[in-house]
Order: structure tokens, then C-alpha cells, then sequence
């Protein structure tokens, strides 16, 4: 898997947000199902229609983690006015450990997520910082 490691500057993600469930690996279909709803819903259309900035594409952001629970992102970078119907997050600027996945979804991503935390981060230099974990789905 192509790991690199990026300074970026802060920026602001608009977008909808659930909480998810991370016991027993509940998070595993719970977001996967979040998705699809915003997907059939048409919020990923509306969402899309704001990118603005670097980012091209959708993120999932994983924030706010506590007690075997966080808040899970679905939405886009954007310099753009945030619209009611949705919420905002900024992501301020950090240096990333960013690793390319490949392949068909959700199980692409969480052998990822699996191998990020399970070999790459135990065997690397870093340590995992406090704060959001981002995955940009071009």
C-alpha cells in the first residue's frame, strides 16, 4: 500500500453527520449503511454540488471519538458557504500519514483502516494524534 506523509493546511468540510457505534465493530456496517442513505437520498448530489478547493470528491471523517461512540462525516472541502440543511467541521492543518486504497467499497477501506492500525502505525515512527482521521474519496 503507497503510504507518503503531507503537511496540509486547515480546511472546512460541509456536510451531514451520525453517530456511530464503534462496539463490537458495529461501525463496520453502520457506516457503510449511512452511505447508502445519503447516497439514495440525494445528499451526496447536494453535497457534491459545494466542493470548492483541493479536495475534489467526497471525505468520511471520523471525529469527536468517546466512549465506544464518535461522530462520522459524510460531505466535501469547501470554501463555500455552509447551507442550512447542513453542518460544518474544520479540520485543522496537520502533518497526515496518507495511504492509498484501491478496490471495491466498504472492504477496501476497512482493510485499510486494519492495516493503518494493526501493522503500518506500530512499525512507523509516528504516533497517532489526537483529532480527526479522514478518508477522500476522489
Amino acid at each position: 500500500m503507497n503510504v507518503r506523509i503531507e503537511e496540509r493546511p486547515a480546511f472546512k468540510v460541509v456536510g451531514v453527520k451520525e453517530e456511530i457505534s464503534l462496539k463490537d465493530g458495529a461501525n463496520l456496517w453502520e457506516i457503510p449503511k449511512f452511505w447508502e442513505r445519503v447516497n439514495l437520498d440525494g445528499t451526496a448530489n447536494k453535497i457534491s454540488d459545494l466542493i470548492h478547493g483541493e479536495l475534489g470528491g467526497l471525505v468520511g471523517i471520523c471525529t469527536n471519538m468517546r466512549d465506544q461512540r464518535m461522530d462520522y462525516w459524510i460531505g466535501v472541502a469547501t470554501t463555500e458557504a455552509t447551507p442550512l440543511e447542513f453542518e460544518e467541521v474544520v479540520i485543522e492543518a496537520r502533518i497526515w500519514a496518507v495511504f492509498e486504497v484501491v478496490g471495491p467499497l466498504p472492504t477496501a477501506i476497512q482493510a485499510a483502516w486494519k492495516f493503518v492500525f494493526s501493522e503500518w502505525l506500530p512499525h512507523s515512527d509516528y504516533l497517532h494524534a489526537e483529532g480527526p482521521e479522514v478518508e477522500w474519496y476522489s
